[in-house]
This record gives structure tokens, sequence and C-alpha cells, in this order.
């Protein structure tokens, strides 16, 4: 049985393409499928691929017409034959221990899913000015024991998704019908894969040092949002999750309480920059919290927030979360 199918959606990143291509064929696990989904690019990244495949067989090409980040893995997920599954950003590149050391781990310890730290890479023209660094916050999991379920440690579910720093058990993913949402372009649809494999798996681990280089200056990448209307989507998303699934506490909800606040503070912020008028904002906003204020399982003390969210004005809120990201920035610059 093959050890591991690696997903590689591609949508036109043909900068970045070679050196995410050439840390996955070099890696020093041999046993691997490398599905690479082309997302209709209009770029060279096809003809890039096909060149790979022709001199590698374990790379399996899907050509389509362009669908979205969600569809693409979604395929990758069905043609996938490995014992685990992982996926690999096109514009990001791995360590080439990378999926030796974590398949090795997942398979003596039959993870359900095993995640591990990742570098900020940030390159330049120059190869020698490029540096990566370590995100602080991944230093802060420190689960309260190796083998762990959600309800062991939701703080977790606070934190970047990072769905790509980490591999899955197929037979996992396949019995609880876990799949990408479907959507336009990227979209975020990390954030639904990440809440559910985290709280359906029953066996889960973290390994803190970083294989990952997630490359943080593509002017392309999702994490670039202009389009306030997306974090929202994907607010409906986890929730519906949640409504699915009441077994969960409020312990495991406050996390993700708090991860939604963090996401319509994004969404008031970026639908300000892009002069979306006042009371569009507010339509989506202020009826999105409704909605999440429903659930009973919501502590007192993460309410407030919310509400707090809904009756101080737009524009405070706007300069107030302005202010924190020009002192974050210059913080890190620091």
């Amino acid at each position: 049985m093959i050890d591991l199918s690696i997903i590689i959606p591609i949508y036109n990143v043909e900068k970045y393409l070679r050196q995410c291509l050439d840390s996955v064929v070099f890696q020093t696990l041999k046993n691997i499928q490398i599905i690479c989904v082309n997302d209709g690019s209009s770029d060279d990244s096809l003809a890039i691929v096909l060149e790979y495949a022709k001199n590698d067989k374990r790379i399996e090409v899907v050509d389509k017409e362009n669908s979205g980040y969600g569809d693409s893995c979604n395929i990758g997920l069905h043609k996938a034959l490995g014992e685990y599954i992982a996926i690999l950003e096109p514009d990001d590149f791995i360590d080439f221990s990378m999926y030796e050391m974590l398949v090795k781990v997942a398979k003596r310890d039959d993870l359900d899913v095993l995640k591990c730290a990742y570098y900020e890479y940030f390159d330049a023209q120059d190869l020698k000015d490029s540096y990566q660094v370590i995100p602080k916050w991944t230093q802060n999991i420190k689960p309260p024991k190796e083998i762990f379920k959600i309800e062991d440690f939701p703080s977790l579910l606070f934190y970047h998704p990072s769905i790509w720093a980490g591999v899955y058990k197929r037979e996992f993913l396949f019995e609880n019908k876990i799949n990408f949402i479907q959507a336009k372009g990227a979209s975020w649809v990390d954030n639904p894969f990440f809440i559910e494999t985290m709280c359906l798996a029953k066996k889960i681990s973290y390994i803190q040092d970083p294989y990952y280089f997630y490359r943080q200056n593509n002017p392309n990448a999702s994490s670039n949002l202009i389009d306030f209307s997306i974090p929202l989507a994907r607010i409906k998303d986890m929730n519906e999750f949640f409504n699915q699934h009441k077994e969960f506490p409020t312990v495991v909800l406050t996390p993700v309480f708090k991860k939604y606040i963090r996401y319509l503070l994004l969404s008031i912020y970026v639908a300000k920059n892009q002069k979306i008028p006042d009371d569009k904002i507010k339509l989506e906003i202020y009826g999105l919290i409704c909605i999440l204020m429903n659930d009973s399982r919501m502590s007192k003390i993460t309410r407030i927030s919310f509400l707090l969210l809904r009756y101080i004005p737009l524009g405070v809120i706007y300069h107030s979360y302005t202010g924190l990201r020009w002192l974050k920035y210059k913080l890190i610059k620091r």
C-alpha cells in the first residue's frame, strides 16, 4: 500500500511551482503518490507539472477548468490511495524529510491526524536574503498529553488552520465523510476542513519541529483578503457543523467563538477599506452575530464580546483594529 498521497491544488503559481515540486519528489519517503490538480491555470503551471510527471511516475496530473481550491482538493481526495493524505500548497515547499518523519509517527501511534509546526518564509530576489521564522503562537501549542482529542486541548481550534502542516489518515477522512467546501477561488475553505478534522479525530498528535515553509510574500495568496464576505461564509460553514454536532461542549466552542470574533473584525476592516456602505456591512455582520448568539453553549463572557461587537460603532471598531494591526506590524519588525 502507498504510504502517503500528497494533494497539490495548483492555480497560476509558475513562479514558485518548481521549488514546491522539487521539495516533494526528493522526499526521503519514497512510497508516495503525488496528485497535482491544475485548476485551469492561465500561466505555465500545467506545462511545468507535465514536465515533472514525465520524469516521475509517482506524479498524477489532473487538468480541469477553474472551479476553486475546494473542488481541486476533493478531486485529490477521491484519487488518493495512500494510508495517509497530505495537502501541499503549490507556492510553498517542505523539508525533504517532512513526510518520512510525520508518516513514521502517524503509523506508529495509529493517529487520525498528526500536525506539526511550520516556518513563515519570506523570499527575496537574492536567495541569500530570504529567511524564515517560526510563528510564536506555534510554540504555545503544548497539548496535555502526546495523543489527545480536541476536548483535551480545545485552544488549538483558535489558531491558524495550517491544514498543510500535517497528515490525515485516509480511512478517518472517508469514514467521517470529510471533504472541502466547494467555493469560488480559495475562499478560506481550509477553515471548515480544519474544524471537522480536529473535532472528529479520536487520536491527534502534534510535533513541535517545523518542516513546512509557508510563503508570506506571494501577492496572489488567499491570505491577502479583498472580499469581506469570505470570512463570514466560512463562519457560517463552521457554525453549521457545530449545529449538527451538539455533543461538543462550551469548552470546545469557546476558542471557536473567539476565532469568529477575530474573523468578524477582519471582515469589518476589509469592508471599510473597500468602501462598502455601512448599511451593507451591518446587514451582514449583525445578522450573523444574532445567529451565532442563539447557541446556548456560548459562555457569558463570550456573549458580552459579541454584544460589544454588535453595538460599538463600525468606525470605532475599524480605527481600533487598524491601530492594532499597525502596532503588531511594528512589533514584528523589531
